[in-house]
């Protein structure tokens, strides 16, 4: 068996034509069956509310009920000397009851629920945590730099997330569900590492920077949370596996007058102020 090597070119002006020909905007939801999974995105940091201007719908079931059942089934528990509460309800409990029950007459409504809202804060923050149920995405036209990996550059891209606010409390959970506006996000980028399979490129798509800030109320506090949005959507273009850009098969042919068949060993690839070069290691088999 011997071996020799094949080289080719594939020019910017090539690259620029394939990308011409796609229709932008592209869209793109994941997961792609929406409300079909959920990923967890970890605490939220919790501040004092002042104004509430991303979300632009929520869906709340009856909230101030829940929290003022929840907190009278503790008083009972507490007063029979029950203990199947957790420490978080018991630290809710105390701070929602220690302003009720010690006004003063000269303080305000509104100075008391400043001061309640202080006390609330840090056993809130304990189990308050979010849920992403979907992202849209918009991607205008956008440049690149062949390479390995191909850089995607310069993306603009629109994104859309709706996701859960779960708090869970006095053995409720309490869900409230937020969808933002098009978020706007210049600049981004993509990699499409590419790989190999036989006689196959194939291209794996990765994002870098699509992480945003979201923001959600509840209970008059504002709580926001930087998700990592990237490599959730990461994860669900990784489970739909590369995409295939090219097939070189057509290089693998039987030698006229001879058993012999040149196969293609090994495909590697090199940048090139050109483009992008293609270096096939043949064999005769």
């Amino acid at each position: 068996m011997s071996n020799g090597r094949l080289f080719f070119l594939v020019t910017n002006e090539l690259a620029q034509e394939t990308l011409d020909a796609i229709l932008f905007p592209i869209k793109l939801s994941i997961p792609e069956s929406i409300e079909s999974e959920d990923h967890s995105l970890g605490e939220a940091e919790i501040e004092i509310a002042e104004s509430m201007r991303i979300a632009r719908t929520s869906e709340l079931d009856n909230p101030s009920s829940s929290f003022e059942d929840g907190i009278n089934k503790t008083a009972i528990l507490l007063r029979d000397g029950q203990t199947r509460v957790d420490d978080e309800d018991i630290e809710i409990f105390n701070a929602y009851k220690v302003d009720v029950n010690n006004r003063l007459l000269i303080e305000s409504e509104s100075k008391i629920f400043r001061k309640l809202k202080k006390a609330l804060l840090l056993p809130l923050k304990k189990i308050v945590s979010t849920e992403l149920i979907w992202v849209k995405m918009e991607i205008d036209k956008p440049h690149f730099i062949l390479g390995d990996p191909i850089l995607i550059k310069d993306m603009v891209v629109r994104i859309q997330v709706k996701f859960r606010a779960c708090m869970n409390f006095f053995g409720k959970r309490l869900l409230k569900k937020i969808t933002t506006e098009l978020i706007t996000l210049e600049a981004r980028q993509l990699k499409l590492v590419l790989q190999t399979s036989g006689a196959k490129v194939n291209v794996l798509p990765s994002f870098t920077d699509l992480d945003i800030v979201l923001n959600f109320s509840m209970f008059g506090f504002t709580f926001t949370t930087q998700p990592g949005i990237t490599s959730v959507i990461n994860k669900q273009l990784h489970k739909q596996g590369p995409v295939e850009i090219m097939d070189l098969t057509s290089f693998e042919k039987e030698i006229p007058f001879s058993k012999g068949k040149l196969a293609i060993a090994s495909i590697a690839f090199a940048p090139d102020p050109n483009g992008l070069v293609i270096n096939m290691v043949m064999n005769v088999i």
